[in-house]
């Protein structure tokens, strides 16, 4: 894949694409899947009742393709929006921490997070040059702990009540990563 930084980013999979959000790329669905309890479980955020252009300005600001990035998922078959990737990279120390929301619930249970999480696998450590990918998940989320797994990461520990959960209850959260060597091993050696 070729890329040059703070260019859009573009990836596609058999049935999906991930690109760059530009802020004009959200609609209603977006807005909704913010302040939607069972959506935000599994981020480590509070309910967020912004309107459209508030998420707007909020993407316009945040997110460079340098080394923040913000992913939308859609689906080839239809174009919709099915949910999102953000990417904070740290250069210096080679680390991509990432964070994935599949806010259409009729996407949920279908292969959405594996299919495009290793292909952005593909982004981070083989565009990137990231050494080590990781991400929070919380203990509850078994789906999301499964498919990690599924992907090559590894628990690294627990943060016992390391997060507030939407209900205001303390929720145990399990740190995951994968490493360089790692993903080139599961890939045969290769690199993108």
């Amino acid at each position: 894949m070729s890329w040059v930084p703070g260019s859009p980013v573009r990836i596609e999979t058999a049935r999906y694409r991930l690109q760059s959000l530009e802020p004009g790329h959200i609609g209603p669905d977006y807005v909704r899947w913010w302040s939607d309890p069972k959506v935000m479980a599994q981020l480590p955020s509070p309910l967020v009742k912004h309107n459209l252009e508030q998420h707007r300005a909020r993407i316009a600001m945040k997110f460079n393709n340098r080394n923040s990035f913000h992913l939308g998922i859609y689906d080839k078959t239809d174009n919709q929006l099915v949910g999102f990737f953000t990417i904070l990279y740290k250069p210096f120390h080679g680390i991509a921490t990432i964070n994935t929301v599949i806010g259409d619930k009729d996407a949920w249970g279908k292969g959405v997070f594996n299919e495009t999480g290793i292909r952005l696998q593909d982004f981070m450590f083989g565009v990137l040059g990231a050494a080590k990918i990781e991400c929070e998940v919380s203990a509850r989320n078994f789906s999301t702990v499964y498919n990690l797994k599924a992907q090559g990461f590894a628990a690294e520990g627990s943060l016992r009540k390391h997060w507030a959960g939407p209900d205001g209850k303390r929720i145990d959260v399990i740190p995951f990563g994968i490493l360089r060597e790692e993903w080139l091993a599961r890939k045969g050696g290769e690199t993108s």
